[in-house]
């Protein structure tokens, strides 16, 4: 089946996510090429790229080569879909270009790799049966909608996996401080510089010479006193 076309190469100068998007792709083929259904799988397989990644989302597409470019890049990848089902009865031209129409309308801040994977999602079954002997846009856009709370707790598990990233590393940055300020920093020396001070100083990078000689000079009182308030 021949997919509809309107590719154009406009491009908004006042929208930050199309003009980026321009610099990767600078017309709307090398898209196209790039977010073809054939790699799902491999845009999909790591979902803390797919979903918080630098995808661009259906609105930066639009603002980058047009509307038109946004609905054919959907209508390939429903009729992928529909190719995959094995139904005798494919989608028209008319549904693909009105399932497209549709789709951006409602769904425009979706990324183009959420998408890709709510289609991989449609092949795995994980919406059920969708189609019985003919290809049926209504179910799609019904599974698209289920979509959206999966696509939710996918967010919200990823995010919570980055809290906790977040927390051992900063744990672990905050052991490694403590190990290096108590190996380096003479015991009788801890009531006068602090740990926190001691790392703003840089003086972890000193070697054991430079360290004693500011701490025998007395030279540490002063690097102390100019430190900048924390904050600013």
């Amino acid at each position: 089946m021949k997919i509809s076309r309107h590719i154009s190469s406009r491009n908004s100068p006042d929208n930050s996510a199309g003009a980026a998007l321009t610099k990767r792709f600078p017309d709307a083929a090398g898209f196209l090429e790039a977010y073809n259904p054939s790699r799902q799988a491999r845009y999909t397989a790591d979902l803390t790229r797919a979903y918080m990644g630098q995808a661009p989302q259906l609105s930066a597409i639009a603002q980058a080569y047009g509307q038109g470019t946004v609905e054919t890049w959907l209508q390939i990848q429903i009729h992928d879909l529909s190719k995959f089902s094995g139904c005798r009865d494919k989608l028209s031209i008319n549904q693909l270009e009105q399932m497209g129409e549709l789709i951006l309308s409602e769904y425009s801040w979706l990324k183009t790799t959420e998408l890709m994977h709510f289609f991989r999602l449609c092949k795995l079954g994980e919406f059920g049966k969708l189609f019985y002997g003919t290809v049926d846009p209504i179910a799609i856009l019904d599974a698209l909608k289920q979509y959206r709370s999966r696509r939710n707790s996918i967010l919200e598990d990823l995010q919570r996996r980055k809290q906790s990233d977040n927390n051992r590393h900063e744990l672990k940055a905050r052991d490694d401080a403590r190990q290096i300020y108590d190996r380096m920093l003479p015991p009788e020396y801890h009531p006068l510089i602090s740990r926190a001070q001691f790392m703003r100083l840089g003086y972890d990078s000193l070697t054991p010479d430079q360290l004693t000689q500011r701490l025998s000079s007395g030279q540490y009182k002063t690097d102390i006193s100019q430190l900048p308030p924390l904050g600013k």
